[in-house]
Formats: structure tokens, C-alpha cells, sequence
């Protein structure tokens, strides 16, 4: 604008704006507020912590099922262990026996469950598992000698002796 211009505004008593009304940096600030409600559902952290933590535990169960494999390979394929087939009793054999550095301990809502047959020559490890995308409460990572592989199931639970 040129300075008469300036000069004619102020003659007919109009100014020039600078910076926003209040309700239009409301109205902004509303529509800054639905978006960033709309984003924390979308994200939704709680289901985003679950499934870190069945992210560890899967972790956690798989390290255990490798030195389980290894102690097996040199017991020639025996998984059982003298004192009986717990959780706790595995881990603490496996690290005493230097297949297992650290056992996993137990987080929150989380169980691991050990099972061996009565021959020894099949064993089971299964965790249980919260996560929507793994099932919800009702999910497990199960893995079985006898089968050789490991894999999520969306309905079991870590009480279970059989893999689905």
C-alpha cells in the first residue's frame, strides 16, 4: 500500500489489523484439540505397551527354547529334568548347566509354562500372550519339540499342555 493510501484509511477512521481475534485462534485451537484426540485413539497407547510386552516375552521364550534345544542336543533329545518339569526348575537347570545365561522373570500379567512328557523326549514351552493383534487375553506363543517350530495362536492359554 502506498502512503496516501495509508493516509485516505485513516482519514475514514479504519486501521490496518495486525494479528488474530480470539475466536479465531479458539477456533483453531479447537480444531488442533479434535485432531489430537483423533490421534491418540488412532495410536492407542495401551495396546501399543501390550504388545511390546508380548514383543519381550516372545523374546524371552524363544531364548529359552534355543538353550532347551541345545541342553536336548547333547542329553541325547532328553528334554526332562530331574526334580520335575517346572518353569523355574528348566531355567535354573539350563543356566546352571551354562545353556542359559539369564532366565526370564515374569512382567505383569504374563506366565511361562514348561511341559515334558513322560519319556522326556517331547517338551513344550508356552506364554501367554495380551495384545489384540496376538489374540488378546486369550493368545499364547506356543513351541513344541515334537512339532520343531514356534508360532502365535489367537486362542489358548499358557495353562495349556498341548500347542494348538
Amino acid at each position: 500500500m502506498g502512503v496516501s493510501n495509508i493516509k485516505i484509511l485513516k482519514s475514514k477512521n479504519l486501521s490496518l489489523k495486525k494479528g488474530f481475534t480470539l475466536v479465531e485462534l479458539l477456533v483453531v485451537m479447537g480444531i488442533l484439540a479434535v485432531l489430537a484426540g483423533a490421534l491418540v485413539v488412532l495410536l492407542d497407547p495401551s495396546e501399543r505397551l501390550k504388545l511390546a510386552t508380548d514383543t519381550k516375552a516372545i523374546a524371552d521364550a524363544t531364548q529359552v527354547t534355543g538353550a532347551l534345544q541345545s541342553y536336548a542336543a547333547q542329553a541325547g533329545g532328553i528334554y526332562y529334568f530331574s526334580g520335575g518339569s517346572s518353569w523355574d526348575n528348566m531355567t535354573t537347570r539350563l543356566k546352571t548347566d551354562g545353556f542359559l545365561t539369564v532366565a526370564p522373570t515374569v512382567q505383569g500379567n504374563y506366565a511361562f509354562n514348561y511341559y515334558v512328557d513322560a519319556t522326556g523326549a517331547n517338551a513344550k514351552v508356552v506364554t501367554n500372550l495380551t495384545s489384540k493383534k496376538n489374540g488378546g487375553t486369550t493368545g499364547c506363543w506356543c513351541w513344541s519339540s515334537a512339532v520343531g517350530t514356534a508360532s502365535v495362536k489367537s486362542s489358548c492359554n499358557a495353562t495349556a499342555t498341548t500347542c494348538p
